[in-house]
């Protein structure tokens, strides 16, 4: 992707996902993890575009890595209420899980 596709996805997913906003300028873990996303959205439309994909695919696959590498706003709500949970002692864990 040229450097203006691979921004515009990690942007998409920015204004849906608020957390991961303000993540990627507080949290420099998250920063560095987007930036080597950047990186393989580059080789992956590479490698889509040699294998004849249209622009318009290989944006919908960009934008489907992008959400699962740097997780949605929900899926961390839902992770940090089940941590909560599991932390409050409201959900048993059987023993031989831990």
């Amino acid at each position: 992707m040229d450097e203006r596709t691979s921004e515009l996805i990690i942007r998409e997913h920015v204004a849906a996902n608020p957390e991961s906003g303000r993540a990627l300028l507080h949290d420099p873990e998250y920063g560095a993890e987007t930036h080597r996303l950047r990186t393989v959205l580059d080789h992956l439309d590479e490698s889509l575009a040699g294998e004849g994909l249209t622009v318009e695919a290989r944006h919908r696959v960009g934008v489907r890595l992008a959400a699962a590498w740097l997780g949605t706003d929900a899926a961390h709500a839902r992770a940090q209420f089940t941590k909560q949970l599991l932390g409050d002692g409201h959900v048993r864990v059987p023993a031989d899980l831990l």
